[in-house]
């Protein structure tokens, strides 16, 4: 015989967490500390827990957007390892989210988007990091500013590999940004290709 559900839309900690892609045993870590709200109930000297629809609803607003993609679906959509995105995040390459209670990062769709637009480019229409030296005459140590425009979203851009590329279109919104920051001298030396 099922275990008794208690009135009320209460849901099992195993509906909760396949509802809200997170492991069970996480789920009851989380119960115990009492970050999630549970109704505790005892069955045949066992005890059960019980989670309300509210909370469950809660749970999500704080998971974030749905529009959110899981380390997997981003490998599978730009045809990479699970183990290539882990690094991406690891290094800033992608900006993700890890909320509080749960232990899977979370890729924004927008930067998926951005991701596989730029992916689309054909590579002349694309600069190199040491391209990019070049052109805007910048001093190599400050091509990691143009990696904090790309992760923010100021510009687009997009990792392939440990290299990241920027479209053509986006030099002159990336010119303005770091003439704004450096002022006029930093881009000197610029040349078009």
């Amino acid at each position: 015989m099922a275990t008794p559900r208690p009135e009320g839309p209460y849901y099992s900690p195993r509906e909760v967490a396949r509802e809200l892609d997170i492991d069970i045993f996480r789920l009851y870590t989380l119960i115990e500390k009492r970050k999630v709200n549970a109704l505790k109930t005892r069955y045949k000297k066992c005890m059960y827990y019980w989670i309300h629809k509210d909370e469950v609803k809660r749970l999500k607003k704080m998971m974030g957007s749905k529009d959110c993609y899981t380390t997997g679906e981003v490998a599978k959509i730009l045809n990479v390892t699970r183990n290539t995105v882990y690094e991406w995040i690891r290094r800033g390459k992608i900006r993700a989210v890890q909320p509080s209670f749960h232990k899977h990062w979370r890729i924004p769709k927008e930067v998926v988007d951005m991701l596989l637009e730029a992916r689309q480019l054909p590579p002349e229409q694309l600069y190199t990091e040491s391209q990019l030296v070049e052109v805007l005459g910048i001093p190599r140590r400050r091509v990691g500013r143009i990696v904090d425009l790309i992760l923010s979203g100021e510009i687009q851009g997009v990792a392939v590999g440990k290299r990241w590329y920027i479209p053509k279109s986006e030099l002159e919104k990336a010119k303005e940004i770091l003439r704004e920051e450096y002022g006029e001298k930093v881009l000197h030396n610029s040349r078009i290709y």
